[in-house]
């Protein structure tokens, strides 16, 4: 049942099915899943609209909800959980800041059993066999798809916060696939044209879980003194959040970053690796020069208050990517890192900061699309490896993107933390995310699972979870990073990391919980089926063979 309430010459009016009336005509195909098309004779705003279908969950099925972005927790459920939601403290002493990176300004939360919302595609599982919601559309709007097992509905609901409408306008395009785990992936896709990634398995090294802010000229250069005196694989070498006086002025270095960065890339290349940097270009410092010397490239709010990106480095602004001369320093900030410092590669983080609110007459999902479009154009044929961003949005746009949240240097969470937002600094979190979108790799993207940990120092797991999640990664992924000096490694070290990153393909067969809190997976190796069962709370291997 379709659903859509509208505002039109300051009136609120309704319209359910597909009809019309003299205001708009709206058409609905649902033969292989929902489009809804409305044609507007006149301007007016859509406040909400809403598809409604029937589903008959059955009790051992399993219900995949893809979160918001990158950081966000993925992973199946059984029809008897609760989807997580941010605890009172939280919501109470932290306010807006707090919840920037995820979906709770858009998303409805119930806090029932058996209520789940994913954005953009999900699954039901039964077995082997998967039905596929995916949508074609999310530039008109991010599509939230709801599953309510008690009420035996699924509900697909369009964000289209903020604009007004004239003319023909795709609402919902969602179809419906069933199938294998590959087939109904394979068939969305296909249906999306989005091409194969250009990027292929890559290996390397990033500074940030080492040393995180905390670095400099002398640190990049042992650390890359130790992996060419090693002779081991690498393909890129990533410096990450630092070397910059502040998020946001990225032209402005450190003095712990004098001489430049062109030594540094010119001693990569040297040695055939290349060379990575990572900015957050959508976003900037609020002591930044950027933002305190240009308040007018800065999105601000209906009530003209610059919007909050949350509480990183002590506080950061959303840039409006529309402003042109956002747009011109971005294209100064990238020929500069690309071109004039030689990186080839740059990591983007934050980038769910453009599209936080409503703007231009543009919905969020239109927003993010446009920046990642704009992220491609400035960036040409190098490399992006694309960070907290929603997934559909990166379908074809980033050569590599997180698929998880930033791993913690220890695995098992507090109770404190689970109640944090959804995109929390979570071990946990990031194997789920891992495990569960797995089927983005090699088709929109190569996944970048996060960094593994090998080190034994300076870190807060034992040696079975460190190679837990070198084995998980390298299973479920295909961009292996590490953040330690590798002069350090022992034989047992190297051997980890060896294994890790020497691009064997893993065919996974079967990935799914066993209960609340172990996974399962069937696998195939080397030409030998295997399969290995881990606790995913604490970090313990339960079976191996």
């Amino acid at each position: 049942m379709i659903d859509i309430l509208y505002e039109i010459d300051g009136q609120i009016r309704r319209i359910s099915g597909a009809t019309s009336n003299d205001d708009l005509a709206v058409t609905a195909d649902k033969s292989d899943g929902v489009k809804v098309v409305v044609d507007a004779y006149k301007p007016l705003r859509i406040v909400s609209a809403t598809f409604k279908r029937g589903w008959d969950y059955d009790s051992d099925c399993r219900i995949m909800v893809n979160g918001y972005q990158s950081w966000t927790d993925t992973r199946e459920y059984s029809i008897d959980e609760k989807m997580p939601y941010i605890g009172k403290f939280y919501r109470l002493f932290f306010g807006k800041p707090f919840r920037a990176s995820g979906d709770y300004a858009i998303a409805h939360y119930n806090g029932h059993k058996g209520f789940f919302h994913g954005v953009s595609y999900s699954y039901i599982r039964q077995k082997d066999k998967y039905t596929l919601f995916g949508s074609l559309n999310e530039r008109t709007g991010y599509t939230f798809m709801y599953f309510d097992v008690r009420q035996s509905l699924i509900t697909f609901v369009k964000d289209t916060d903020g604009i007004t409408v004239e003319g023909e306008y795709v609402l919902f395009d969602v179809k419906t696939y069933s199938g294998e785990c590959d087939e109904v992936f394979d068939k969305w896709f296909a249906d999306m044209n989005i091409p194969k990634p250009r990027a292929k398995h890559a290996c390397g090294y990033t500074s940030w879980y080492n040393y995180y802010t905390g670095i400099s000229k002398e640190i990049i250069d042992r650390d890359i003194d130790s992996f060419i005196a090693s002779g081991s694989k690498i393909d890129i070498f990533q410096i990450d959040d630092g070397y910059q006086t502040c998020v946001g002025d990225w032209l402005s270095l450190k003095p712990s970053f004098k001489g430049g960065m062109r030594r540094i890339t010119d001693k990569l290349h040297a040695a055939g690796i290349k060379a990575g940097l990572w900015l957050a270009p959508f976003s900037a410092h609020k002591r930044s020069e950027i933002a305190t010397e240009h308040p007018d490239w800065l999105l601000r709010d209906a009530k003209g208050k610059p919007v909050s990106g949350g509480y990183n480095w002590g506080g950061f602004y959303a840039l409006d990517i529309y402003n042109p001369d956002v747009r011109a320093y971005l294209k100064k900030v990238f020929d500069t890192v690309l071109n004039d410092w030689g990186f080839d590669m740059v990591k983007l983080d934050f980038l769910y900061n453009c599209c936080q609110i409503p703007a231009h007459n543009k919905t969020r999902g239109e927003i993010m699309c446009d920046g990642m479009q704009l992220i491609r154009d400035l960036v040409g044929d190098k490399e992006v490896l694309g960070c907290g961003v929603p997934m559909w949005p990166a379908f074809g746009k980033v050569d590599y993107c997180r698929v998880g949240a930033d791993m913690n240097l220890r695995w098992k969470e507090t109770s404190g933390e689970k109640k944090m937002h959804r995109e929390r600094i979570s071990t946990p979190n990031n194997i789920n995310n891992t495990v569960f979108r797995r089927q983005l790799d090699g088709r929109a993207f190569v996944n970048d699972p996060d960094v593994i940990l090998i080190r034994d120092y300076n870190i807060r797991m034992n040696e079975e979870q460190r190679k837990l999640i070198a084995r998980v990664n390298k299973m479920f992924g295909n961009l292996i990073f590490v953040s330690d000096d590798v002069s350090r490694y022992d034989d047992k070290q190297w051997e980890t990391y060896n294994y890790a990153v020497d691009g064997k393909q893993v065919e996974i067969k079967q990935a799914y919980y066993l209960g609340k809190k172990d996974i399962y997976v069937s696998y195939v190796e080397d030409g030998e089926d295997k399969e290995l069962i881990f606790d995913v709370t604490e970090g313990i291997v339960m079976r191996d063979k």
